[in-house]
């Protein structure tokens, strides 16, 4: 065993403060919370954190394809027949030449 694997083998592993709250992490992340509503979990649970720290931390999980945030709803989900306004004209446009000129 070399020198380095030596010291590399007596340095205690740390998780990071973060390590012990991953699996609340990522089922916040999925159920939609955005990263300052993790961050009040988490200081609600005595751990500081700040948003660019907990999306570094959930970056380095490696789980970026299982941690991307659910789609949110609409809350009034409406047509394009429900935008038009009344009384506004259409605007249908024609490429060519203009029927009035300017």
């Amino acid at each position: 065993m070399s020198a380095v694997s030596e010291f590399l083998a007596r340095q205690p592993v740390r998780p990071g403060k973060l390590g012990e709250w991953q699996a609340e992490i990522i089922e916040l992340r999925q159920t939609g919370a955005s990263l300052m509503t993790i961050c009040r979990f988490l200081a609600e649970q005595g751990v500081t954190a700040k948003s660019g720290e907990v999306h570094r931390f959930l970056h380095r999980c490696g789980r970026q394809d299982q941690i991307k945030r659910s789609a949110r709803k609409p809350v009034n989900s409406t047509s394009p027949e429900q935008t038009k306004r009344p009384g506004l004209p259409k605007f249908e446009w024609k490429p060519g030449k203009p029927e009035t000129p300017w």
